[in-house]
């Protein structure tokens, strides 16, 4: 980013383990990671995702996808992911917007998800 720029939007979801039996359903999820989305006068976008908690192999890529779209690929370490992006430096943010889905995925399974809100 060159110089400063006013904020325009910022959206987060917050992140849990897909619930599948009636027990998890029942005892419910705690937040296993989030992702941010800001949005700057410019048109400059940055995202920043953070994971924890994460059951998957170490060394795993693990796939973030937005409303059923792919959108990145990274490394679970230790069950632990950060991940920082931004516009300006070449990377592609998706368009958010409150309710979109994220979800993240390993092999084809989805681990973790959240809805988009208006942060």
């Amino acid at each position: 980013m060159t110089g400063w720029q006013r904020k325009i939007s910022e959206y987060e979801a917050n992140l849990h383990r897909v619930q599948r039996s009636w027990l998890e359903k029942l005892l419910g999820s705690g937040k296993y990671g989030e992702i941010e989305v800001e949005r700057y006068e410019g048109g400059e976008q940055r995202m920043e995702i953070e994971l924890h908690g994460v059951k998957c192999p170490d060394g795993a890529q693990v796939a973030l996808l937005v409303d059923g779209r792919p959108m990145h690929e990274f490394t679970v370490q230790r069950g632990f992911a950060h991940l920082r992006l931004s516009s300006a430096e070449g990377a592609s943010i998706p368009d958010i917007e409150r309710g979109s889905l994220a979800e993240i995925r390993y092999q084809g399974e989805t681990l973790l998800q959240g809805a988009f809100k208006v942060d």
